[in-house]
């Protein structure tokens, strides 16, 4: 449509990637033009953003929110501990569906290979 916006949802505490648009010298195509991972301090009504460094310093920078993209922070070995165990019941749910998907899925490999056999001895 002509004239609608795409505006980017951010909210404070997530983290942001900012494009970098100085960046003249084309190095190749494997060469980044994002900065970061910076944390969204503050969302702005005119479509600002404040952002900081998440090192220790935390320097702020207020940017476009059109430069920005959402950074989606990995996980650590200890969080996905964590969120594994938190989430165990959940797991031994999707096990016993994954058990009976399967089960129903062999039982249909079975019958159309019983089906090809009779249709190549006939």
């Amino acid at each position: 449509m002509i004239g609608t916006s795409r505006r980017k949802k951010f909210q404070e505490g997530d983290w942001a990637l900012l494009f970098d648009s100085t960046f003249k010298d084309f190095k190749g195509k494997f060469q980044t033009h994002w900065l970061g991972p910076y944390e969204i301090d503050k969302v702005f009504s005119n479509g600002a953003v404040r952002i900081k460094t998440i090192d220790e310093f935390q320097t702020p920078l207020i940017v476009n929110g059109h430069k920005l993209k959402i950074y989606h922070k990995p996980i650590s070995k200890e969080g996905f501990v964590k969120m594994f165990q938190e989430n165990s019941t959940i797991d031994t749910q999707c096990q016993n569906l994954t058990e009976i998907v399967c089960g129903h899925i062999l039982k249909m490999f079975q019958s159309f290979l019983m089906c090809s056999e009779f249709d190549y001895l006939h």
